[in-house]
């Protein structure tokens, strides 16, 4: 049951169109849709969860999350730019696992599988463009 929900999940935008984003140097990056925090684990998990630009370094996100046990998945409102920008998620005290996502293209979903030992980030390509204020924060009404 477990597998099925995050195949659904995963592969949800996979089917919708997708278009490629550029940045102002005219290198390719994804812009970040959705990202959501699951829990595999027996017991409820906390994890901090940071956004960084990349061209700036500007912090965009960070906050902690407590993430109940699976099936409980947090999916993050969407506040971070249409730019590239590098997702760092760690337990606590632990250390940051990152993926940027200049090392993607077209429109990126993630899903964080918070595990044992470490974060690991799974990613599919997602329905695109989301391009509203109520999303990325760099987008006028």
């Amino acid at each position: 049951m477990k597998r099925r929900r995050f195949l659904a999940l995963a592969s949800s935008g996979g089917m919708g169109a997708t278009a490629g984003c550029l940045s102002l140097g005219g290198e390719t990056y994804a812009t970040l849709q959705r990202l959501d925090l699951t829990n595999p684990r027996r017991e409820p998990v906390t994890v901090d969860v940071r956004i960084d630009r990349e061209d700036t370094d500007e912090v965009a996100y960070l906050e902690t999350h407590e993430i109940l046990t699976d099936p409980n998945m947090v999916t993050l409102d969407c506040v971070w730019p249409d730019a590239p920008v590098t997702v760092m998620v760690r337990q606590m005290d632990g250390n940051w696992n990152r993926l940027t996502t200049s090392d993607y293209e077209d429109c990126l979903g993630v899903v964080a599988e918070i595990r044992n030992d470490r974060p690991s980030f799974v990613t599919h390509t997602a329905e695109c463009p989301i391009r509203t204020a109520a999303c990325h924060t760099d987008v006028a009404e």
